[in-house]
């Protein structure tokens, strides 16, 4: 399940066209719609922090747990904006974790549940977060959708990103196994340094699992979770079968 390593260093400039406003947007209406109650979010997955700043600028209190240590010293580093103080951050794996008193609210974003590799580590996960919930209390994460994924196939892409210090290309190599319902992508990260002009090659594999709806709900509700909607992002209705994206909204069954 483990990744990020060096590859944490160049992920903001990846991900700088990410939609981190829009999703915390969405978030908000989604904690809106089913009135939860509380400030507190707990951030599973938080990567460098971005989706905690945002909901913290909103008012939120947020704890963020991450596997890896690197980009939670990315998080750590970032600078503590006007309203975005009440920020705390500690390394752990979803499937054990141990978070600081109950929230009433828990986010997986960026397909954080997809990084873990079968039914069972999903349910460890549900176990820890319903324990880390307050009675009745929210969870919302994406997944690849397993029907996406088999009507549109991976293949082979490539990204070129730069900024004034550094030129990225990033070559992804997805290998499918159809019997695991996971991809295995192989990425190729070059790292072109302007001013030094020094190129570092960095290696690594993801694991993703895709996932289909009724096995969502089997591993919800014999979790002790009650499921409450299943849209995309900004959409109220289900993914369309062809979209490699849902979102789960579920809530603790007491």
């Amino acid at each position: 399940m483990s990744a990020f390593g060096g590859y944490s260093e160049y992920y903001d400039l990846l991900y700088a066209e990410k939609a981190y406003d829009a999703e915390v947007d969405f978030l908000l209406q989604i904690l809106e719609q089913y009135k939860v109650p509380g400030k507190r979010v707990l951030d599973l997955g938080c990567g460098t922090g971005k989706h905690a700043r945002l909901l913290a600028h909103k008012g939120f209190t947020v704890h963020g747990i991450d596997l890896s240590e690197d980009m939670l010293k990315i998080a750590r580093s970032s600078p503590a904006e006007a309203g975005a103080a009440d920020i705390t951050f500690s390394q752990g794996d979803l499937r054990s974790f141990e978070a600081p008193g109950t929230f009433a609210a828990a986010f997986a974003g960026f397909h954080v549940m997809s990084y873990l590799p079968s039914l069972a580590d999903v349910a460890a996960t549900l176990q820890r977060v319903r324990a880390s919930l307050d009675a009745g209390g929210l969870l919302f994460f994406d997944f690849w959708n397993g029907s996406g994924v088999l009507s549109d196939p991976p293949v082979t892409r490539v990204r070129t990103v730069e900024n004034e210090r550094l030129h990225l290309t990033r070559i992804a190599e997805p290998q499918m196994d159809p019997q695991a319902c996971s991809v295995a992508v192989h990425y190729t990260l070059q790292a072109f340094e302007k001013e030094c002009r020094e190129l570092k090659v960095l290696r690594e594999t993801h694991y993703m699992r895709y996932f289909f709806v009724p096995e969502l709900d089997y591993v919800l509700s014999t979790n002790g979770f009650e499921r409450l909607g299943l849209c995309d992002w900004g959409r109220s209705g289900p993914p369309d079968a062809k979209s490699w994206n849902g979102i789960m909204i579920a809530r603790r069954s007491d």
